[in-house]
């Protein structure tokens, strides 16, 4: 019976652990996120693209490090802040070249 108490002590005190570990990460994480707090308002548009490519679009963008907002209905605009606005532009270029779609640059 000893050795079922104690069996069971150390259960709990691991779940215990392992609770308090899952806390501090998920307390991390979200330290992590509003860190990155985003603020769209000051976003520049870079261009147009063909709807179908918007998804094609934000992964490229997300995989590159450039947050941006992607939307529309007939041609899809492509916002991404300010700091960012050249590199968005020289990537989407070469981009829409290779993957064959339309991307009309903003001035």
């Amino acid at each position: 019976m000893k050795s079922a108490h104690i069996l069971i002590t150390l259960i709990l005190s691991f779940g215990l652990f392992s609770c308090g570990n899952q806390s501090a990460r998920e307390e991390q994480e979200n330290q992590v996120m509003s860190d990155k707090k985003i603020d769209y308002g000051s976003f520049v548009s870079v261009g147009g693209i063909d709807p179908a490519m918007a998804g094609h679009v934000v992964a490229l963008l997300d995989a590159n490090g450039i947050p941006n907002l992607v939307e529309g209905s007939v041609v899809y605009g492509v916002s991404v802040g300010p700091s960012d606005r050249e590199k968005a532009i020289a990537l989407l270029q070469i981009d829409s070249k290779k993957e064959e779609y339309l991307f009309n640059p903003t001035p």
